[in-house]
């Protein structure tokens, strides 16, 4: 029984791997590049998708959700491209 206890505490936790590896995926650069440029689109197509609908405050707050997740997540890949001393370009 020991034994099984000593083994169980010795194997690495498969969600904390997982949560691990997203923890370090959103720090690369390109990754928040991509994800502020996809919500900067999405913004982009909400606002003619919403054209036509009547404007009671959700086309507002779609947009502006879309708009709130794009600009924090690209200003934060251009800091970090430029703290990396990397190449600034793709």
């Amino acid at each position: 029984m020991e034994f099984l206890v000593r083994e169980f505490f010795r194997r690495p936790n498969f969600f904390a791997i997982q949560y691990m590896t997203l923890r370090t995926k959103l720090k690369d650069p390109k990754v928040l590049m991509m994800i502020g440029l996809v919500a900067l689109v999405c913004a982009n197509l909400a606002r003619y998708a919403f054209r036509t609908a009547a404007s009671d405050g959700v086309p507002d707050f779609v947009m502006g959700g879309f708009y709130g997740i794009a600009i924090p997540t690209l200003l934060l890949s251009v800091v970090r491209r430029s703290r990396s001393g990397g190449n600034s370009c793709p």
